[in-house]
């Protein structure tokens, strides 16, 4: 017998209804076995609340207490839920203003609804309702609407043909309306908004166990305070240590190629004086300027093993910055690399010095890092190998070098980012800018370091608020090579390794984020998930904060700054996978700075950006990548 197209319809729209039906009993025996996880206290933004009672008067007295120790949450509220019909609950006192660094509590009486309890109490405010989840419905309820509805249109859609079929699924998706709105969706944080849920079981007289759920809501007002801002480096600068000297130092092509690499800010080192005038020419016409001159006069003054007087020092100091007064692209006067603590004297002298006769510049000095041993620094530990430099010889900044990467592609040691985080603690201490200087060349125990590392390197700096970034080194002379040095950026030859390359891809992105990071300055810095083995000392584990709130996700590293923005940076250097995470409490305004056009943008139109089936904002970075963002 031949069955008819209608027939075939009608039979397929039952088989798929039938099925989705089936689902709701399964899906209550799946919630009816599991049992809640309770959560009776919890923290966040600096507010702690806890969920407790006790029996009174044939009832339960349900106590929130709030613990505020942030200066940006106000206006608290609670909301309380029970799983159990038949109950009545009446506020008796709340708190709904508890300043920083007090305490505060919501208090109820819970008790078995009867004819006497409804006509002695007044109901406590629709906050609390009946039932457990949004609008007095169960979850189990909220998903056998869902399914229920969908059954009915996946049946309407198949069975009924042409014009029948349209007009079915027009009137199913216009009575599905109030059912959507009565689905309590998440606050959009652009509001600021902020919760703690709290949930636990407690034994009622007469009704059994009661589990209840309070919702701690408060305005988080954040607003990031404006620091002091630091002196000593006026704008960001991509800068290397050690670049050509001898004829290449006086060849326009070399210096041309040093522009062109997109480095904006460079030392002449290790160059006569008349050599060093020549270089500034070219240097202006190529738009550099020189970030340290090491003069030959003031190098045997660093290094000088008799003891000189101020007033000598003064002398040489006024003779050097008067032989070069005609060159305006000077920035610093470079004076020692990696002193011990004996030369911090000789070092505070030709700072007073060139703070009389060339106030307008800056010296550099570049100091250890904190894996030199105790007879290099001169001090007992690395703490106060800073604290006596910084007041011996009062510098305009901090600089540093740290190469971190071996031969395989690891890491040598551990202390990258406590060094990064000792270095940023002494500079604010003392309102001084910090400089790093990382790894480029390959040499030694220390490794050929990849386009992510060299990413890595950068936007870990940045984070932390480092005003300069230097690749440590642009050139190589025959002598490095003959010891086993390779890929800088130039060859003893003039010729260009692939690292010439890759700082030339990385100054694209780099300079312009730098410049952008460096206008700010640096509150905070945090390392998002971890155990102790990858949260290296001193270091911070990321809670929620300002206006990013929760994250969850890999490792990151979060740094923050005074104008509410923060910048994201993968903490992986190596592989292809991308690394993510969950903005929890964003869902709108997030705008990101977009390093082609140096502008701000809508957060979704990069593509490291997305949003969840649940509305948040989620992000994925290559290995070494960053993102600054910020919340309008």
């Amino acid at each position: 017998m031949k069955i008819s197209p209608n027939r075939k319809r009608l039979a397929a729209a039952t088989v798929a209804a039938a099925m989705i039906l089936l689902l709701i009993p399964v899906f209550s025996i799946i919630t009816s076995g599991l049992e809640p996880e309770f959560n009776p206290s919890d923290a966040r933004d600096g507010v702690k609340a806890d969920l407790s009672a006790s029996p009174i008067d044939g009832g339960l007295e349900i106590t929130v207490n709030i613990n505020n120790q942030s200066e940006y949450a106000k206006d608290f509220r609670v909301s309380l839920s029970y799983e159990k019909e038949g109950l009545l609950l009446t506020e008796k006192s709340s708190s709904s203003s508890i300043a920083n660094g007090e305490t505060g509590s919501f208090v109820y009486l819970l008790k078995e609804k009867t004819a006497e309890t409804e006509a002695t109490t007044t109901e406590a405010p629709a906050t609390t309702d009946e039932g457990k989840g949004c609008g007095g419905c169960s979850a189990f309820t909220g998903i056998a609407v869902g399914l229920s509805s969908l059954a009915a249109v996946v049946f309407l859609s198949v069975a009924l043909p042409g014009k029948k079929r349209l007009f079915c699924l027009l009137f199913a998706c216009l009575t599905a309306i109030p059912l959507l709105g009565g689905i309590t969706l998440p606050s959009d944080a652009a509001s600021r908004d902020r919760s703690v849920t709290l949930s636990d079981k407690f034994s009622l007289e007469g009704v059994g166990e009661v589990v209840l759920t309070a919702e701690v809501t408060f305005t988080h007002d954040f607003s990031e305070k404006k620091v002091e801002g630091m002196t000593g480096l006026d704008r960001f600068e991509l800068t290397y240590y050690f670049g050509p000297h001898g004829d290449l130092i006086t060849t326009e092509s070399v210096i041309k190629d040093i522009a062109d690499c997109g480095f904006t800010s460079v030392p002449l080192e290790y160059n006569s004086t008349e050599s060093n005038k020549i270089a500034l020419t070219l240097f202006k016409k190529y738009g550099l300027t020189c970030s340290a001159l090491q003069d030959p006069r003031i190098m045997n003054i660093s290094y000088s093993q008799t003891p000189l007087t101020q007033e000598q020092v003064d002398a040489v100091v006024k003779e050097v910055v008067e032989d070069y007064k005609d060159f305006d692209n000077i920035r610093g006067w470079w004076i020692y690399d990696e002193p011990a603590k004996s030369r911090f004297e000789i070092i505070a002298m030709l700072n007073e010095a060139f703070g009389k006769f060339s106030p307008d510049k800056k010296t550099v000095i570049n100091l250890f890092p904190n894996y030199a041993k105790d007879s290099q620094l001169g001090t007992d530990g690395y703490e106060k190998y800073l604290s006596t430099f910084i007041e011996t010889t009062k510098p305009d900044f901090l600089s540093y070098d740290y190469y971190h990467f071996n031969q395989t592609g690891g890491t040598v040691r551990s202390g990258y980012f406590t060094n990064l985080e000792q270095i940023r603690k002494a500079g604010k201490a003392a309102g001084i800018d910090q400089m790093a200087i990382v790894l480029l060349t390959k040499h030694m125990k220390y490794g050929n370091v990849t386009d992510a590392q060299i990413a890595w390197e950068a936007n870990t700096c940045l984070a932390y608020g480092m005003k300069h970034v230097s690749f440590f080194t642009y050139a190589l002379d025959q002598s490095l090579v003959d010891q086993g040095w390779s890929d800088a950026c130039i060859a003893p030859d003039g010729s260009k390794y692939e690292h010439y390359y890759a700082i030339q891809r990385t100054a694209k992105w780099l300079v312009p984020l730098g410049r952008e990071v460096a206008a700010k300055e640096s509150t905070a810095v945090f390392h998002l998930r971890g155990s102790a083995e990858n949260i290296e000392q001193g270091c911070s584990r990321y809670y929620s904060y300002g206006d990013l709130g929760k994250v969850d996700g890999g490792r990151f590293l979060i740094g923050f700054f005074d104008d509410g923005s923060f910048m994201f940076v993968n903490k992986f250097y190596s592989g292809n996978e991308e690394n993510k995470a969950t903005l929890l409490d964003l869902r709108d305004g997030l705008e990101y700075f977009d390093t082609e056009s140096a502008e701000w943008k809508a957060a979704e139109s990069s593509s490291a950006v997305a949003k969840d089936e649940n509305g948040n904002y989620t992000l994925s970075l290559a290995p070494g990548a960053s993102l600054l963002l910020r919340v309008k």
